[in-house]
């Protein structure tokens, strides 16, 4: 957590970096630095089922060690860099990978400060908080069906995100 403390550092903490990839077998892999990349610590344990793959990495620079990465079954999440994993795809049958080519894609993933994760799909947005096990639908949207490619939120506007589609861009303004 580039920013974490009480009072707020001045200065951010940029020597910490998180990387996601895939290993040779296909699992999806979370690493850790600590300075700059000089040594790597894997935070994704080698278990079965493993992930399969990952198509998008997020962590917040407030809370140290929360981080969430999505993969074609669903979204992983950890609260203590890695110690504890907790995997959640209810509410995304529709989204996820289940053997049909072409229909499912979770694209990107966003932790937003309001203790929301939110879920870039091929149909829309998704939204769950940190400590929810289900996934809800943004629905009654211009993009409901279409697919969003990627989320983008920042820190001089956190009351909005913008949703990038193939139709262009959306903006979701945060309840």
């Amino acid at each position: 957590a580039s920013l974490l403390g009480d009072p707020q550092p001045a200065i951010p903490n940029w020597e910490q970096i998180y990387a996601g990839g895939v290993a040779a077998d296909g699992s999806g892999v979370v690493a850790f630095t600590n300075d700059e990349g000089n040594t790597w610590v894997r935070l994704t344990p080698n278990v079965f089922p493993s992930s399969w793959g990952l198509s998008s990495l997020t962590a917040d620079v407030y809370i140290e060690g929360l981080i969430g990465f999505a993969e074609p079954k669903g979204v992983w999440t950890t609260e203590n860099y890695g110690a504890d994993w907790q995997f959640s795809a209810e509410g995304l049958r529709n989204v996820i990978d289940r053997g049909i080519p072409g229909s499912y894609g979770l694209n990107d993933l966003a932790y937003h400060p309001n203790d929301q994760f939110y879920l870039a799909t091929v149909r829309g947005l998704y939204t769950k908080a940190l400590a929810d096990t289900d996934w809800e639908k943004v629905t009654e949207t211009a993009y409901d069906l279409i697919s969003v490619n990627s989320i983008l939120y920042t820190e001089s506007n956190l009351g909005k995100l913008w949703l990038n589609t193939a139709d262009g861009v959306y903006i979701y303004t945060i309840q």
